[in-house]
């Protein structure tokens, strides 16, 4: 079988900072209705404990769509259009390095909160981060978290961002609202995860992500 981009329906999945194994994957598939699994590259150098090719095959083996999203820094960190750049930059090449491959129209997040700035600066961070994903080919996914450093119609204007999701708390973005939302943090398996739900946003907007088709590879004659 082969590697295909996957939209999502209205699909259950979780998000997961530590780094899964074939057997915790099993039990998520089988026993919480998993669907779906957001996993993350860093901002700098691959760390140990976040995704890799290893990682990303047992996630498709096990049935499952993959989605990537990156690491935010430490609450009261700073925005600038520069970082954003270097941020999509690094995003790129960890989660191509992980066996997520770009030029597939997959979606490849970036976690806005515990910011320190807001307004202007903070759209120009998000809008050179978009511009330099999407170059490589990924669609750009927002999470909306706490302290954003924008307003619900500042972030339906930022022009790159078609496709947004939200943590658990009362967030909104005007017009388009969200494709995803997470929810309660859960331990299945003996792994602590957040769970999400995705959905079709109210522009018909949904995500896609990583998965296998559901047929073998047909040879030719």
């Amino acid at each position: 079988m082969t590697p295909i981009a996957r939209p999502l329906g209205d699909e259950h999945g979780i998000d997961c900072s530590q780094k899964l194994t074939a057997e915790s994957l099993s039990h998520f598939r089988l026993q919480s209705a998993v669907q779906f699994v957001w996993r993350y590259v860093f901002f700098n150098q691959a760390r140990a404990g976040d995704l890799d090719a290893t990682e990303t095959a047992a996630i498709l083996a096990a049935g499952l769509t993959l989605l990537v999203v990156q690491h935010v820094r430490n609450p009261g960190w700073t925005a600038s259009g520069q970082l954003g750049a270097s941020d999509g930059q690094w995003a790129v090449r960890n989660a191509v390095e992980a066996g997520y491959p770009a030029n597939m129209g997959l979606c490849l997040a970036l976690d806005l909160e515990g910011l320190a700035n807001s307004g202007p600066a903070v759209a120009e961070f998000v809008d050179q981060w978009c511009l330099t994903v999407g170059s490589a080919g990924y669609v750009p996914v927002l999470y909306v978290g706490y302290e954003c450093g924008l307003s619900p119609q500042e972030l339906y204007d930022l022009p790159h961002v078609a496709r947004y999701w939200s943590d658990a708390g009362p967030r909104s973005v005007a017009v388009r609202g969200f494709c995803c939302r997470q929810g309660a943090e859960q331990t299945i398996s003996g792994v602590r995860v957040d769970t999400d739900h995705a959905f079709a946003d109210a522009l018909g907007g949904v995500l896609v992500g990583l998965g296998l088709n559901a047929e073998p590879d047909l040879l030719e004659p």
